[in-house]
Order: structure tokens, then C-alpha cells, then sequence
């Protein structure tokens, strides 16, 4: 499977997901990411599609 354009475009760029605001630390090729805050990573294996971008 290949990672997705959008997963791609996120790395590094702040999102939004459940009402806090992340940064996409990493994609994976199953259209999951990490997400961190304050410089550690605090979720894993988000689902892409419930990531909003700001």
C-alpha cells in the first residue's frame, strides 16, 4: 500500500482532532498518524480521516 499524498502534506503541520490542537508527527502507510504536543508524542495510530486541518 502506498502513503497517501495527504499523509505526506500533513508531517509537521498542526491539526486538529477531538477538539485539541496537534501536530502530525509521523504517517503510516495503513492512513493512521502520531500526533504530539509540547514536543512528545501523546496519540498513536489516529485514523487520517478524523484529523481536520487548521
Amino acid at each position: 500500500m502506498m502513503v497517501s499524498e495527504k499523509s505526506i502534506c500533513l508531517i509537521g503541520r498542526e491539526v486538529k482532532y477531538m477538539g485539541s490542537r496537534f501536530i502530525v508527527s509521523g504517517t503510516w502507510d495503513d492512513n493512521t498518524c502520531d500526533l504530539m504536543q509540547d514536543g512528545l508524542v501523546v496519540m498513536y495510530n489516529v485514523p487520517l480521516a478524523d484529523v481536520e486541518e487548521i
